[in-house]
């Protein structure tokens, strides 16, 4: 590792945040080149000067249901699981899907 890539970890370093994260709670890391859009999983970053790193974003999957409820009142409710649709779209209260599965980054 040379002095820049150590410096880069260290305390007020661009890649400390990420380092401490991936070290103290064994947090997947992406990589990818400096200006580059398509980040790669690695087990082992490097922390190379001309690479950016981040901590992989947790995705959220949901789907909204459109329900009615015995007012005749519409509101929505959103299943997280597969098992969750199953059981929304069962119910005797569900009117239809306000669209397909979304995903997003928190």
């Amino acid at each position: 590792m040379t002095r820049d890539e150590l410096r880069s970890v260290l305390p007020g370093g661009k890649h400390h945040d990420v380092a401490m994260k991936w070290v103290a709670d064994d947090a997947a890391v992406l990589q990818a080149n400096h200006g580059d859009s398509e980040w790669h999983e690695t087990n082992t970053p490097s922390f190379i000067v001309g690479r950016e790193y981040r901590i992989k974003p947790q995705v959220l999957r949901y789907r909204v249901a459109i329900m009615r409820n015995l007012n005749n009142t519409l509101y929505p409710s959103i299943a997280d699981s597969d098992l969750a649709a199953e059981t929304l779209s069962g119910c005797h209260h569900f009117v239809k899907w306000a669209g397909d599965w979304r995903e997003t980054e928190l």
